[in-house]
């Protein structure tokens, strides 16, 4: 199914007693559990300072419709602080402060009519342009001693493996690296990170 009939299918079967589109109604939700343990202080019949149990502060100002969270200027949905000075002003409703454009309503506007279509055919291609790889920054001064890792020498086959690092093993035409080796140029003895080979 087309995804524009669904959503408009999703939007007109929603129940008739819901106001706002399943993604605001969960925010609000979230929102409004993480209110429950907030203590408001109010300045102004609008304006309020709300603390958290870990003792944070912020200031709600719902004229503006902003808090020093930001998260209620994000999509316009009353965070916990602002949820907390609204039901502290004698248990407002939270419907004034929501945002139009995510109710049902307007949720179902959007999908009842087609899209319109966008014709492309008079594009023109850009001119190709010759992409090089970028230059690799090779570190100043002595490069580091290679060594090899303790824990690969140590034990009673310290100097088997200590063997199979300085020559590679064979089988058949392919050769297989055994243990380390840089990503970049595939030699042994040091990684990608300090491979002063560019890196393409």
């Amino acid at each position: 199914m087309d995804q524009r009939f669904y959503r408009l299918d999703l939007a007109t079967n929603t129940h008739k007693a819901e106001k706002w589109t399943p993604w605001a109604r969960g925010k609000l939700q979230e929102h409004r559990l993480l209110a429950r343990t907030n203590i408001v202080a109010m300045r102004s019949d609008t304006e309020g300072l709300v603390r958290q149990v870990n003792d944070n502060v912020y200031t709600v100002n719902l004229d503006n419709k902003t808090c020093s969270c930001t998260v209620f200027q994000e999509n316009g949905i009353p965070c916990g602080h602002a949820i907390t000075v609204i039901f502290a002003r004698n248990g407002r409703s939270l419907v004034q402060y929501m945002p139009e454009i995510l109710n049902i309503t307007t949720w179902k506007k959007t999908y009842t009519s087609n899209f319109l279509l966008i014709d492309i055919s008079d594009l023109q291609p850009l001119p190709l342009s010759v992409c090089h790889p970028p230059l690799t920054r090779v570190l100043r001064g002595r490069p580091k001693k290679e060594r090899f890792r303790k824990e690969n020498v140590r034990g009673p086959r310290g100097e088997a493996v200590a063997q199979a690092m300085a020559e590679p093993a064979r089988e058949g035409d392919d050769e297989v690296w055994v243990l380390y080796h840089c990503s970049t140029c595939r030699q042994r003895g040091h990684f990608s990170t300090t491979c002063r080979q560019p890196h393409v």
